[in-house]
């Protein structure tokens, strides 16, 4: 019997760390979701629109996972075991989305790397245009940042409707300056590369990375709910014990 209400205290406190630990890491999902949606929303704007709210969901993830950590942080100290058990359910609840996304982001690889292209493409032809800020912002942003131009290579920009062959966004130079993309231009001061080689390499290449890191989630997971059932376990017995002695 001592040796069970050992097991018992050992499982309890086990919980409460493992989901302290949970806990920060929906923390940091809010952290990450916030900064994408600040400093990293133009990459989005190249994307299917079905990854256009990533953010949103990495932080409303974030919040959910805090949330029921906290409450089997509370769960297990309390020795509550309606707590304990519906932090199983959510739990489980988000490992199967979590299996859904995963698969699902691995089957639609092919088509993130033909939606980028694609979206890359039309946003060229609208760059410039009265109505299409956003877009210019956009391709702006990535060129400067990514140290490239066009999608294939510079002289994409030529091919555009409205641009004479010669001439590149301003965002394509090395030193970004009013008229610096102007016809005269000397390659050495441009950035000739494309910029959907390097977008592949952001989005599509790495998205093992992704699902390397929703399996490590998803196991540490599935082994808090493991704990957790246990715990809602020993909790009713002792209660019956009780009870009825």
């Amino acid at each position: 019997k001592k040796m069970d209400s050992w097991w018992k205290s050992f499982v309890k406190y086990s919980i409460f760390i493992f989901n302290f630990f949970f806990a920060l890491i929906g923390l940091a999902l809010i952290g990450v979701g916030a900064y994408i949606q600040a400093y990293a929303r133009h990459y989005l704007d190249f994307l299917n629109t079905s990854y256009v709210n990533t953010p949103i969901v990495v932080i409303i993830t974030g919040v959910v996972i805090f949330i029921i950590a906290f409450m089997a942080c509370c769960g297990a100290i309390s020795e509550n075991s309606f707590m304990i058990y519906a932090y199983s359910v959510i739990l489980f609840a988000i490992l199967l989305a979590q299996f859904g996304a995963g698969i699902t982001a691995f089957v639609m690889k092919g088509d993130l790397k033909d939606g980028i292209e694609t979206k890359m493409v039309d946003g060229m032809d609208n760059y410039g245009g009265e109505d299409y800020g956003g877009v210019t912002d956009t391709w702006d942003f990535v060129q400067q940042e990514l140290e490239c131009c066009g999608v294939n290579n510079y002289t994409d920009w030529g091919r555009v409707e409205g641009w004479r062959e010669g001439v590149v966004p301003n965002s394509c130079c090395k030193n970004e300056s009013d008229s610096c993309g102007n016809v005269g231009f000397n390659t050495t001061t441009i950035y000739t590369n494309g910029c959907l080689v390097v977008m592949e390499e952001k989005f599509v290449d790495n998205i093992w990375l992704v699902a390397a890191a929703v399996i490590g989630l998803a196991l540490l997971e599935l082994v808090g709910i493991i704990l957790a059932c246990y715990l809602g376990n020993r909790i009713n017995r002792a209660r019956q014990y009780q009870r009825f002695h």
